[in-house]
């Protein structure tokens, strides 16, 4: 059943509910999560239907020649009784959706079907399913024209073409039609009971808001039940629910709030605006009203029983430090992630794709909807029809008729609208649903009944039953079973009133039926003789043109085998130095591998002497740190010589001057002894100091050559260090760019003998293919061909066989007239004998018996009747007789005629001995010496005859020439008839002989086998008159003359 159209059946309706709620008043569909949400529906194996298609027309109320479009329908025939039990038809009344979908959640019909024997039709609505007008959906919704003819009116139009139609093709004009519908089909059902009467016998509109429209009920009507089906659960949940909104618009307008938002009712995406909040929150709270049923369902989405107490409980027991907005979110989860798979909610404008709906609201399906301060939970508003009809225009280019439908079909003052021209309606409701404002809630007539349940959801009464099923739920079910009961019996009554008129039509029309079936019988019998006559002419048409057919074909299908061979030996060397091909270059390939594997080697070769290289670096730098360390710490050591020798510099240069001093003082002591002693102590002084200098300088000189050496070693250590750096980066570089090669050539190589065998692959599958292709093509055409020749040729054997049996009665009947007339000429001849006055006796010239050409003595005309009758029968011989056995072959003409001379002579002695036994008897038994001869005669003809018995019985013939009459020159008409029935005979057995034989062919394997058997057939058949019975080039005359004597 699609998942889109799980909610089909109620979205419909909260179009309009949301249509002012909105910041546009446009009627907008609540958006569904559907991201990760799995939709549910009923699933019963049990509802089984046909699903066929109507030729439905586009416009019912005009006669342009306008397009028709097929309307699906479902079908269930498993209980129905038939037309002549006018057995019920039960036709629910398609919704805005798929009417599958309606199909299977509409239990209550199927359960009850078998109880009424009745027979139901699910036709879907135009615009819906997959009803599109114009061959889809895009074109049948592409503007205001091509939608144009979707409204209410078309689509009863075409509920009542439908069943009228469906009627007819059922010869069930007389089934009562009783019409189903929930929501929006229940309005249907209702409209249609109304403005088609006469199609329907009644109709159970379940939830079916009639009076949904302007200035009839309140607009607030629908809201108000929301908030009291929550309210009557708990006030608190109602006041949470109520205060929602504006925490919501407040949430909205914080710097972060729709991303708060979106994050506390986790949804995938973040909120474009607080709207899209409120609607998602608004089609909840509606769903739950409407399916507040009394037990668990998954009708719309999975739910528990009495879903709103479960969601006030959620929202009334959430903790005491949650916000107003997380209760809220635990409250909607029950509907929304009832079994708590679901990880994030999308929100998606128009998930369902009811598109029609929305044109059917902006043009006569206006149903107001507002919100009351008071009694509503959602925020208040006003419907604003100015601000509706200007959405309606820049969405659809059309403008709304809001009074059109109560206009057409009734609304204003319901109530005497329905007693006036109504009845048989079942208006059911419960009062949780909204939608039960804007219906029928009390008895308009006896005949017009509302069925009203307190505790009762949106048309629950149509959903399959359950052990859960409350009382009250049970008792209107059975109300409504017994209203229908009453429908359909008084329905019956009043139809059996009538029957008496209708059986005396039924008589008169069967009769009538009668007479054309015989007619036609008359004229399929003139037919069938025709056709008979026209098959005989086919066949012996056939008979001569299979031979050459057969042979045709076996020539064609050699040579087109014999090319088709040709061509697959080309591919197969095709295939061949394809594979010569990829030999060499997998070969070139392998080269390649070693050259590479060489490099390889090399590499590795040169990656081992740069270890060694590296090794021996690190083992010279090993060697240099110590060193380094050494010259580091000589370096310290000079570094402080040079300080003390700077220290000691300076306390010379205070020496110098404390000698300075000194020398003043000398100077002035210059006189004196003690200066004196003072100067020698001073000289020594300096010159101890002057020694110290000299070693001092020496010992720096030496520190700086040493210091010069050290820097020389360390500037020669950085070079080698420099060049050992560069020469390691440039392997490196090397190293790498050689291996960057190594794997590019690896990949050309490894894509180059991968695309290779790809190719040889698809190469070798393309000839496989085509192998099996022109494999499969020779067979199938074989197997035609040999199907077309077997059913040829048993048409042919059975014309054979039918003419095989025919012949053979023919024969047989020619068989009886000759033993018939051959007793008739004994009796005859014998009666003639009697009025003869003597017998006379046959000349005793030798040449009457031996001419060669079969005359008589010139100087005698007896026997001329027997000249004469003989030219007649070698001037007309037989056209087929008995042809050669296959083992004999073709004889030479000498042997044929001395062999056909042999039997002829055979036959005239056997003829000889039964004329003396005859006139040896004389009696009574003459008959059956004759049928005995006559035996013998025949088996003397089909067999072989011994010469040396004919030479002996030849002799005799000189002795029985006295026998014949002398005077008999004119045949008896008895012998006559004999000879005429004789030749025919031999004409019908030479045929039956060459049927049998062509009859008797093997079908052979190779056809042309049985063609070249049958053309030797027809060969040795064409021969017959060669060794037949009356050769006119091996029996002389004279030979057929002493036969006949």
């Amino acid at each position: 059943m699609g998942s889109e159209l799980r909610l089909v059946l109620i979205i419909s309706f909260v179009s309009v509910l949301v249509f002012s709620t909105s910041s546009s008043p446009l009627p907008r569909f609540p958006r569904q999560n559907r991201a990760r949400i799995q939709l549910f529906g009923e699933d019963r194996n049990d509802y089984q239907y046909e699903t066929k298609y109507f030729s439905q027309q586009l416009d019912h109320f005009s006669f342009a020649d306008l397009p028709k479009f097929s309307q699906r329908y479902l079908i269930n025939s498993a209980h129905w009784t038939g037309a002549s039990e006018l057995g019920p038809i039960f036709l629910y009344c398609g919704n805005e959706g798929d009417i599958e979908w309606f199909a299977t959640n509409s239990g209550f019909i199927w359960e009850i079907a078998p109880k009424f024997g009745a027979l139901l039709v699910f036709p879907e609505h135009r615009y819906y399913g997959e009803s599109m007008p114009y061959g889809s959906k895009e074109e049948a919704y592409k503007n205001a024209t091509t939608l144009s003819y979707l409204t209410t009116e078309q689509a009863l139009a075409d509920f009542a073409v439908f069943v009228t139609d469906l009627k007819r093709n059922l010869s069930a004009e007389a089934s009562p039609v009783v019409l189903f519908g929930g929501s929006y089909g229940g309005m249907l059902a209702a409209w249609m009971r109304l403005k088609y009467p006469h199609i329907a016998i009644g109709a159970l509109a379940s939830s079916a808001p009639i009076l949904q429209f302007e200035d009839i009920v309140p607009p607030q009507t629908f809201y108000d039940i929301v908030s009291n089906d929550f309210k009557r659960e708990s006030s608190s949940c109602f006041n949470t629910i109520k205060n929602s909104w504006d925490a919501i618009i407040a949430e909205g307008q914080k710097a972060n709030g729709l991303q708060q938002l979106s994050k506390t009712f986790h949804f995938c995406r973040a909120l474009n605006s607080t709207d899209d909040l409120s609607d998602w929150l608004d089609s909840a709270y509606s769903y739950l009203a409407m399916v507040d049923y009394p037990y668990p369902a998954d009708f719309m989405m999975p739910l528990p029983g009495h879903p709103i107490k479960e969601v006030c409980r959620k929202i009334d027991g959430a903790s005491s430090d949650a916000s107003i907005l997380e209760r809220i979110y635990a409250g909607v989860s029950v509907y929304y992630n009832y079994t708590g798979k679901v990880g994030c909610f999308e929100l998606d404008d128009d998930p369902h794709g009811l598109d029609g709906w929305n044109w059917q609201a902006c043009t006569e399906m206006v149903m107001p909807m507002s919100s009351s301060q008071k009694n509503s939970m959602f925020t208040a508003y006003d419907f604003n029809y100015s601000s509706y009809k200007e959405d309606c225009w820049n969405t659809f280019r059309v403008n709304p008729r809001p009074r059109w439908v109560t206009t057409e079909l009734g609304g204003h003052d319901i109530e005497t609208t329905l007693k006036s021209f109504g009845s048989n309606i079942i208006f059911s409701n419960g009062l949780l649903d909204p939608w039960s404002g804007g219906s029928v809630l009390k008895n308009l007539s006896s005949t017009i009944v509302a069925l009203v349940t307190k505790e009762g959801g949106h048309h629950l009464d149509l959903r399959p039953s359950t052990p859960e099923d409350p009382k009250w739920l049970v008792e209107q079910r059975e109300a409504e079973i017994g209203l229908i009961q009453g429908w359909i019996r008084t329905y019956r009554l009043e139809k059996e009133a009538q029957f008496p008129l209708l059986k005396r039509s039924w008589e008169s029309s069967l009769l009538e039926k009668e007479q054309e079936l015989l007619v036609v019988e008359e004229k399929i019998a003139s037919k069938e003789s025709k056709v008979l006559a026209n098959q005989a002419v086919i066949l012996k048409k056939r008979k001569s043109d299979v031979e050459g057919e057969l042979e045709s074909k076996c020539k064609l299908a050699e040579d087109e085998i014999e090319s088709k061979r040709r061509v697959w030996e080309l591919r197969e060397v095709d295939i061949k130095q394809r594979e010569d091909l990829v030999g060499e270059k997998e070969h070139d390939l392998e080269v390649q591998s070693r050259t590479m594997a060489e490099k390889e080697k090399d590499i590795t070769e040169r990656s081992y002497s740069l270890d060694e290289k590296e090794k021996h670096l690190n083992a010279t730098e090993e060697d240099i740190n110590p060193k380094t360390t050494l010259l580091e710490n000589e370096k310290e050591r000079l570094r402080k010589l040079d300080y003390d020798l700077q220290q000691t510099l300076v306390s010379l240069e205070d020496k110098r001057k404390h000698v300075d001093s000194a020398t003043e003082k000398l100077e002035a002591l210059s006189e004196t002894s003690e200066l004196s002693i003072l100067e020698m102590k001073l000289k020594e002084e300096l010159d101890d100091m002057r020694g110290q200098k000299l070693e001092l300088l020496a010992e720096a000189d030496r520190m700086k050559v040493e210091k010069a050496k050290f820097e020389a070693e360390w500037e020669h250590i950085d070079v080698k260090r420099e060049e050992l750096r560069k020469e390691v980066e440039y392997i490196t570089r090397q190293r790498e760019a050689f291996s960057m090669y190594l794997k590019d050539e690896r990949d050309n190589i490894r894509e180059e003998r991968d695309a290779l065998r790809n190719q040889h692959k698809h190469d070798m599958e393309a000839l496989n293919r085509e192998r099996e292709e022109f494999m499969n093509k020779m067979v199938e055409e074989h197997s035609e061909w040999l199907s077309k020749i077997q059913r040829e040729r048993a048409d042919f054997l059975l014309g054979i066989e039918t003419q095989k049996r025919e012949l053979e009665y023919c024969i047989e009947n020619r068989r009886e007239k000759v033993s018939a007339l051959k007793q008739k000429a004994v009796v005859t001849r014998e009666e003639e004998l009697d009025l003869q006055n003597g017998v006379s006796t046959v000349s005793n010239s030798e040449d009457g018996y031996n001419s060669n050409n079969g005359s008589s003595p010139s100087s005698a005309t007896p026997f001329s009747w027997i000249k004469q009758y003989t030219n007649l029968i070698f001037k007309n011989p037989p056209e087929s007789s008995l042809p050669m056995h296959h083992h004999e072959g073709a004889l030479p003409s000498e042997k044929r005629e001395e062999k056909a001379y042999t039997k002829g002579l055979s036959i005239a002695v056997e003829n000889l001995e039964a004329g003396r036994k005859r006139r040896g008897n004389n009696t009574s038994g003459s008959d059956t010496n004759e049928t005995s001869n006559h035996k013998k005669r025949k088996h003397d003809v089909t067999h072989e005859v011994d010469p040396e018995s004919v030479i002996s019985s030849l002799q005799n013939v000189s002795e029985d020439k006295h026998e014949l009459p002398s005077n008999q020159t004119q045949a008896p008409p008895s012998i006559m008839v004999v000879l005429s029935e004789i030749v025919k005979i031999t004409k019908v057995t030479c045929e039956t002989e060459f049927i049998n034989k062509v009859s008797n062919i093997e079908c052979s394997d190779d056809p042309s086998e049985a063609g070249t058997k049958m053309v030797e057939e027809k060969k040795q058949d064409s021969d017959c008159s060669e060794v037949g019975f009356f050769n006119t080039q091996t029996l002389s005359k004279a030979k057929f003359f002493s036969l006949l004597v």
